[in-house]
């Protein structure tokens, strides 16, 4: 009887290991997701904040733009989004997509010079980052504005040729647009790949971002 007791404790040991393990491995699993869904979010938010940055500091120019001023500028999103440069290295630039596009509203009225009521918006220029992976990163998240786009009241939603009803208000438009490809670190076989998209907008005065005809080296694509 004794060593039948004793085969029993043994037997409860047993299963008490193992549902331990199970127990155990069921927590690493959840801390993960959850390392990785504050992650995701984190990285949301500093690339909503670092296009609002990027739209505000554009907007503060007022000579001529030339090439290395969208370059310039750019660079500031080392600091407004550092998960960028930490999970890219130096080579940071080509691993996110960065679009910078003026566009002036079309009233309805033609006739119309002040308070007018538009239906659409036309591309004044476009700046698509000035680096092959920039570009690369817009075209496949269908993002990419060039000229020729016409851009109509759309839902709040992001679209390549929609804007926010709210926005069309008649004054000059600054839109910075982000796409960064998030990759999760662990576990990749249970959390794929997802594209990271915001857009930031700013209002800007008619003579605000002109553009310098003598500092363009194919970079910024004037729209006639």
């Amino acid at each position: 009887m004794r060593a039948l007791f004793a085969r029993f404790r043994a037997d409860m040991s047993g299963l008490t290991l193992i549902e331990s393990t199970f127990f155990m491995l069921l927590l690493i699993a959840l801390m993960v997701t959850g390392t990785e869904v504050q992650r995701y979010f984190r990285l949301a938010r500093h690339m909503s904040a670092g296009g609002e940055s990027l739209a505000d500091l554009m907007g503060q120019r007022r000579a001529p733009m030339r090439d290395f001023n969208w370059s310039e500028d750019t660079s500031s999103l080392v600091w407004l989004v550092p998960e960028v440069q930490s999970s890219a290295g130096t080579d940071w630039r080509q691993s996110v997509g960065v679009q910078t596009t003026y566009v002036r509203f079309v009233p309805i009225d033609p006739n119309c010079t002040s308070n007018c009521l538009a239906d659409r918006a036309r591309i004044l220029w476009t700046w698509d980052g000035g680096v092959a992976g920039s570009r690369r990163l817009l075209t496949a998240a269908s993002f990419l504005r060039e000229c020729g786009v016409v851009l109509l009241p759309g839902g709040d939603g992001a679209a390549r040729d929609t804007l926010p009803v709210a926005l069309f208000t008649g004054q000059d438009l600054l839109i910075v647009t982000l796409v960064y490809r998030f990759q999760p670190r662990v576990l990749n076989s249970l959390f794929t790949a997802k594209t990271l998209l915001t857009q930031a907008y700013l209002a800007v005065p008619t003579d605000r971002l002109t553009i310098d005809p003598l500092g363009i080296a194919n970079e910024v694509a004037p729209c006639p």
